[in-house]
């Protein structure tokens, strides 16, 4: 009975980096880590959540564009009444 490689194992012997008969040391050497799958999932969901809040505000920062530029237009129209009511102002006093 043989030993089971792991696929890692089995493309290293492929490639011919590590010789079938030095599996055991290869393993003692290189010992398989064991997932915390608890952590793995909290990790997982904070990705999530940041990734929530990341795209929350980059629509913020879409709508604020979008009302900068609703803000600028309305400045423009200020201005030109100003503008009109200076001219009307100065046609009133005769100065034009």
């Amino acid at each position: 009975m043989g030993i089971e490689l792991t696929k890692e194992e089995m493309q290293l012997v492929k490639e011919g980096k590590l010789n079938p008969l030095e599996i055991e040391q290869y393993r003692i050497d290189h010992p398989v880590q064991k997932l915390d799958k608890s952590e793995l999932e909290a990790v997982k969901d904070e990705i999530r959540e940041t990734n929530v809040l990341y795209k929350a505000s980059i629509q913020r920062n879409k709508d604020l564009y979008d009302e900068l530029a609703d803000n600028r237009k309305i400045k423009e129209g200020f201005r030109n009444k100003i503008t009109e009511l200076r001219e009307k102002k100065k046609k009133l006093l005769g100065l034009l």
